[in-house]
């Protein structure tokens, strides 16, 4: 055997790569440190200094160590498809376990689940790594990703995630929802397993009522040829909603749709923020005293969407609110604008048509709106989408009171007060007038 042949360094024992690095005496001490395991969590990279090995040898062996780790750090993505957990796994697995902290990289994934990039959010400690929605979220922004897939290790070696851990995935999903990123997964890889949200907690991961259209991501245990599920659809111009193209007041985005963008209406009331792609409304808001609240109610994203004017095709609802709050006899529900629900599921999309097709002075209640939908004695379920329904004023959940009259609940900031105010404005009820009776 060819003592210089390096074709097959696999094959090495402990013992001659270290000879190959080290002089003889140092070479064996470290060896056998090694082997008796006393180093413990030292590992080969302390053992150097603990085996009394040169500055200059030490220096060239951890500038080898550190052409390893990067050149294993550069995930290289091209056409590479994520279907389950596993193919997270194959990925960045290796990449993870290799690193000595807790380090946290985003998946930004195209239409078809294509991974477009796999950057590195953050790096912590030994236990933890500190992550913000607004600094994972930027990249998939910046890409204009379809889905994103987030992914970190435990150096620990168990999978199982921690308490923090979940609220990152929490809060990471609500972001990705506001953006139309959907968080499709969160990954924890460990020496000793893997850990899929998709499968294990899929409540982190979805609002409620989304993650049965969306199935479940199989285990990374198994292969693709073991049954494993495929990943949720992402949001995209196949999975919106179209309506009937002579009422233009939802249209459908694209999967190339502008960047979200930030306005502000300022009316007699107060500030409403809208929330935008392109010329596509994706969230409204009710009365806030200050713009600086409105940011902040969208939560850690608030502070990556830009405020921009408010484009030409969304002035009309512009319009509509300032005269609205002014007494006008205007309906904000009724302007010509295109809206995105947010949703693929059948019956929130059937809930705020009908809302929206409820008139100014009229009003409604949930299980007169359930059985308008269909669905007689799901009551709760609309009192569940008032609750959730991102575009107030413009799908006015406002009008839909108790089966006795009864104001019901309203999720807007100053509450039951508001609702009350804008039935006032809107001729419902009369100024003084105590809930159960209509004007």
């Amino acid at each position: 055997m060819d003592p210089c042949d390096v074709s097959d360094l696999r094959a090495w024992s402990l013992d001659r790569l270290l000879a190959a690095l080290l002089p003889k005496r140092q070479a064996a001490a470290l060896a056998g440190a090694l082997h008796s395991g006393e180093l413990g969590r030292a590992g080969f990279t302390g053992g150097l200094a603990l085996s009394g090995v040169p500055t200059v040898a030490r220096l060239r062996i951890a500038a080898a160590f550190e052409l390893v780790r990067r050149e294993r750090s550069r995930v290289r993505p091209v056409l590479t498809t994520i279907r389950t957990a596993a193919d997270v796994v194959a990925l960045v697995g290796d990449v993870l376990l290799a690193e000595s902290v807790e380090v946290f990289r985003m998946l930004l994934l195209d239409g078809r689940h294509r991974v477009m990039a796999a950057p590195e959010v953050s790096r912590g400690t030994l236990t933890e790594s500190l992550v913000h929605p607004r600094e994972a979220l930027r990249f998939a922004v910046l890409a204009q990703a379809g889905a994103v897939v987030a992914v970190h290790n435990h150096p620990s070696g168990e999978p199982d995630p921690s308490a923090q851990d979940d609220e990152v995935t929490r809060r990471l999903a609500a972001a990705g929802r506001l953006f139309g990123i959907p968080l499709l997964d969160h990954v924890v890889i460990g020496a000793r397993g893997v850990f899929s949200y998709r499968e294990r907690r899929p409540r982190c991961l979805d609002a409620p009522g989304v993650s049965d259209a969306w199935g479940t991501v199989a285990s990374a245990a198994r292969g693709p040829g073991d049954g494993a599920s495929p990943m949720p659809t992402p949001l995209t111009a196949t999975s919106r909603h179209d309506l009937d193209p002579a009422t233009p007041s939802r249209r459908r985005a694209g999967p190339a749709a502008p960047p979200p963008a930030l306005h502000f209406v300022v009316t007699c009331r107060g500030v409403v923020p809208l929330l935008t792609r392109g010329d596509v409304v994706v969230r409204t808001m009710t009365p806030l005293r200050t713009k600086e609240e409105g940011v902040a109610r969208l939560g850690a994203a608030g502070a990556l969407f830009p405020e921009t004017p408010v484009p030409e095709a969304l002035r009309p609802l512009a319009r509509a609110l300032v005269d609205y709050f002014e007494g006008e006899a205007v309906d904000p529900a009724q302007a010509e604008v295109a809206l995105d629900y947010g949703t693929t599921a059948p019956f929130l999309i059937k809930v705020y048509d009908a809302l929206r097709a409820i008139p100014r002075g009229s009003v409604i209640s949930y299980g007169e709106l359930a059985r308008a939908v269909g669905s007689p004695g799901a009551a709760r379920a609309v009192g569940q989408a008032m609750a959730r329904n991102p575009l107030p004023l413009v799908v006015p959940c406002h009008r839909v009171l108790g089966s006795s009259g009864r104001l019901g609940g309203f999720s807007a900031p100053t509450g039951i007060a508001l609702k009350r105010e804008l039935l006032v404005l809107e001729g419902v009820l009369s100024p003084g007038i105590s809930e159960g009776a209509r004007g």
